[in-house]
């Protein structure tokens, strides 16, 4: 295309090429707008989600206090966030069009009317303008698709580079690995901070394949969140969270595969015998020996009952016994376990922690108020406190 323009006269090669680089460089002027509009959707999709994932775990209750408007107000003040924030983006995108248009609008105008003012000068024949009007068309056309393509690039180029160390941040790491596979755990400079400017430094821990732990520490001082750190749950604000296997190569272990019971127990509105089996059913034939294990005295008939998470007539502790006997019916190699007795009586208690200290898995208890008998059930305990870590060994 430039050669034939060139055969027509030099003039409409280099106006072509001027208007050619003005547009190609456009969308370098206008990459910080667009980025920062993808960012405002970013954070605010974000936001969206955050908000309904911490007001959906207490919908239920919302729903018992006659206080579902105020979910649906709080959702609708984020989604309209996130909203505006889509609106937001249009009208960047829009605006980088309008700008990009202007230079294809000009050059389509302009080589033309060259082409034109060199016909009347006698220096070009007119089949000269159909030609140089002809291919400065399909030119600018072609620069309007890579500039437009270029903007919308840009727009995402800092979520790919988020994205890009975020998977790049262990390169040598072997993805989703079995569980069974983990020979140590290791926390290094762990810090959590929070909304509020409150952060929680953590010691340096390890934690051997097949221990028994022990967690204690006033409230406060960050135990859940350590769980949920070493689970994946949340990411640390510093510091880092590494999982070796028998070659003592770190990997990446497929937190699907580990077993948690968090202090929000989780029931399902289906039977008892589903909730402890979760609907694995070539367990069904253990849940009697199990819920005996757990000291829940329940019939065949109770057993296979419907729990309705909207009506639940089941206590605290039989809740949390439920829990258990769904960790123990089958038990992972890893086991964390936040408060899991808090409702149960010290009697069952010591049943409970027997079995749980019975197990081959690796596991990590958080727990308050046990006796000492029962502390010597686990190999070692490690008290959190918010000046640091004291570490007793049982053995």
């Amino acid at each position: 295309m430039i050669g034939t323009l060139f055969t027509l006269a030099p003039i409409l090669v280099f106006s072509t090429l001027a208007i050619s680089f003005i547009s190609i460089s456009l969308p370098r002027f206008l990459k910080k707008l667009n980025i920062n509009a993808t960012n405002r959707v970013s954070f605010a999709n974000k936001n969206f989600l955050n908000t309904i994932a911490k007001w959906g775990l207490g919908l239920r209750e919302l729903k018992r206090y006659h206080a579902k408007t105020v979910f649906s107000k709080v959702i609708a003040v984020s989604s309209n966030k996130l909203e505006d924030s889509e609106i937001n983006k249009m009208r960047v995108i829009a605006f980088s069009q309008f700008v990009q248009g202007i230079a294809d609008v000009i050059g389509r105008i302009i080589i033309p009317l060259i082409a034109g003012v060199l016909y009347f000068e006698g220096k070009i024949k007119f089949g000269a303008i159909v030609t140089a009007s002809y291919f400065v068309n399909d030119i600018f056309n072609s620069l309007w698709d890579f500039s437009n393509n270029i903007n919308l690039l840009n727009s995402s180029s800092d979520l790919r580079k988020k994205i890009t160390n975020l998977t790049q941040e262990y390169p040598h790491l072997e993805s989703k690995k079995n569980p069974n596979k983990i020979k140590l755990i290791k926390t290094t400079n762990l810090v959590k901070s929070f909304t509020n400017r409150s952060q929680i430094k953590y010691p340096d821990i390890y934690i051997k394949k097949g221990e028994h732990i022990l967690l204690t520490g006033v409230s406060g001082c960050g135990k859940s969140t350590f769980l949920r750190l070493i689970l994946g749950i949340e990411k640390p604000s510093k510091g880092k969270v590494e999982y070796y296997d028998n070659q003592n190569q770190v990997i990446i272990p497929d937190f699907d595969q580990i077993g948690y019971i968090a202090q929000d127990v989780t029931l399902f509105p289906s039977s008892i015998r589903d909730n402890i089996t979760m609907f694995n059913d070539p367990l069904n034939n253990k849940v009697s020996e199990v819920l005996q294990k757990v000291d829940l005295d329940l019939s065949v008939k109770e057993i296979g009952s419907i729990i309705n998470p909207d009506n639940i007539l089941l206590s605290g502790g039989q809740k949390q016994k439920i829990i258990l006997a769904r960790e123990i019916i089958d038990p992972k190699s890893f086991i964390f376990l936040d408060e899991p007795t808090s409702a149960i009586d010290t009697k069952t208690t010591t049943k409970i922690l027997k079995i749980i200290s019975e197990l081959p898995s690796t596991i990590i208890m958080i727990a308050h108020n046990l006796t000492p008998k029962q502390k010597l059930m686990f190999d070692r305990e490690i008290h959190f406190s918010k000046k640091g870590s004291d570490e007793n060994d049982n053995t």
